[in-house]
């Protein structure tokens, strides 16, 4: 009860950050950190493939929160700041991906294998890319596995 709690809290704190985060280019930011250059892919079971282009990301309590959002779904990346170039799993990633309000998968419940690749992460511009691959058990049918793959190309603050 305490862990679903806790997942529950997580997933609620990314949702509103996500859609709260939004940010005005003002003069004063720089070109490198617009976030329209930023953009997140993922695509289940080899089916359709989203394209977020509603991109927020930026250091948060030590923690690089990334998310982004369309009409009706979301997909949270955490990581380490300061993460390097290289391949991590699922406990040096927090993923979720929700759609119509409803958790898809979350390195916390359900995901059974998590392959990050960063291919690069400049911290002075402020830019970090990478792809990611994962397994997950179905939430209303755990016997059901299925596989999402994914991009990222991000510019934070």
């Amino acid at each position: 009860m305490k862990s679903t709690a806790k997942i529950l809290g997580l997933m609620l704190f990314l949702t509103l950050f996500t859609f709260t985060s939004c940010h005005k280019k003002s003069d004063d930011d720089e070109v490198q950190n617009d976030s329209t250059n930023s953009r997140i892919t993922l695509k289940i079971d080899n089916g359709n493939e989203t394209i977020y282009t509603d991109v927020n990301a930026m250091v948060m309590n030590n923690q690089l929160v990334i998310g982004g959002s369309d009409t009706n779904s979301d997909i949270q990346m955490i990581v380490d700041p300061d993460i390097s170039q290289g391949t991590y799993g699922s406990n040096q990633v927090l993923m979720s991906h929700g759609m119509n309000s409803q958790a898809i998968f979350t390195t916390v419940t359900n995901v059974t294998s998590l392959t990050f690749e960063v291919i690069s992460h400049d911290m002075t511009a402020k830019h970090i890319k990478g792809t990611f691959s994962l397994e997950f058990t179905d939430n209303q049918n755990v016997s059901l596995t299925h596989t999402a793959t994914g991009t990222f190309n991000v510019y934070y603050r």
